[in-house]
């Protein structure tokens, strides 16, 4: 993060840099913006001692502009208290709005422009009953449409960019304010996307929820293929006969039983009654042949006079 911050009206203005290497051209960029606004010329420019701020090209720059270049005593920042109490500001509340939002630090770059936005819209100590915005401006700024950052929000969607049976909002979450044109920032998760509308509905004290992963399987399942196909057969579990491992010995396997249909065991019951039905009569047929056995050895020890 870049900061600017004017010295008399402590008006503020902070940039996002992915590189150091962009701090000339950022500088140069608001620079121009900042003088053909108020009318006036910078003529000085405090930095610390950083690499961005010390190189040749950003000092030949300063130099033709006829800016005087003041650099801090390292490891000094009371030199530069101005802006070492803004930055430490900046990210005390940047960490207390992503907690509060319940965002992760890949917010961080869009939390960091939001204290910046609302301190140039508070009132200060040196301006009695007047803000930043408003000293440098010359009119009151506009505060109805300040939210709470990280809320949940719904962008509406044109009738010319959907069908007839779409969502006609994209749920996002607000993470900021466009100072060039009059409208919210909403990020889109699902879509990664900053969706541009001025018909905004900002629901505060809601967060944002991305749909379940099941959820959204199933829907993407169901919604978004264009053919489904037939559900195919599970693969049949294996018996325990066939899971069972062979034997260590050299015993020859068990037969396998033999499958019995519904034919053979009405044959067999059957067969156990017709055998219980002769059983009696079989007994009885024994039991005579047995008395007269013994009748006959009888008679015959007693023919022989033993």
């Amino acid at each position: 993060m870049l900061l600017f911050i004017d010295d008399a009206m402590s008006h503020m203005d902070d940039y996002i840099l992915k590189y150091k290497s962009e701090a000339l051209e950022t500088f140069n960029e608001w620079k121009a913006l900042r003088e053909k606004e108020s009318g006036k010329h910078v003529k000085r420019f405090r930095t610390d001692g950083g690499g961005e701020y010390t190189s040749k090209k950003f000092a030949h720059d300063l130099k033709s502009e006829g800016i005087l270049k003041e650099t801090t005593t390292p490891y000094t920042p009371q030199s530069n208290e101005v802006v070492e109490r803004a930055n430490r500001m900046i990210m005390e509340r940047v960490r207390y709005m992503l907690d509060d939002a319940g965002l992760s630090k890949m917010y961080c770059a869009f939390a960091l422009l939001v204290p910046v936005y609302l301190k140039n819209r508070t009132p200060m100590q040196s301006v009695v009953g007047k803000t930043q915005y408003e000293v440098w401006h010359g009119r009151k700024p506009f505060l109805k449409h300040l939210r709470v950052f990280g809320c949940l929000a719904f962008v509406h969607i044109p009738k010319e960019k959907r069908k007839k049976l779409d969502d006609r909002a994209t749920p996002g979450i607000f993470v900021g304010y466009s100072i060039s044109t009059k409208q919210y920032f909403i990020y889109d998760p699902l879509g990664k996307t900053f969706p541009s509308s001025r018909d905004v509905v900002l629901r505060e004290g809601k967060r944002y929820t991305g749909p379940n992963a099941a959820d959204q399987a199933i829907w993407n399942e169901h919604f978004y293929r264009d053919d489904i196909e037939d559900p195919k057969p599970t693969a049949k579990q294996a018996t325990e006969s066939e899971t069972e491992e062979p034997l260590d010995d050299d015993s020859p396997p068990d037969p396998p039983k033999p499958k019995r249909s519904h034919d053979s065991w009405l044959a067999m019951s059957r067969h156990l009654e017709m055998h219980e039905s002769r059983q009696p009569k079989e007994v009885t047929e024994t039991m005579l042949v047995s008395w007269q056995s013994l009748h006959d050895w009888l008679s015959k020890i007693r023919n022989s006079g033993i």
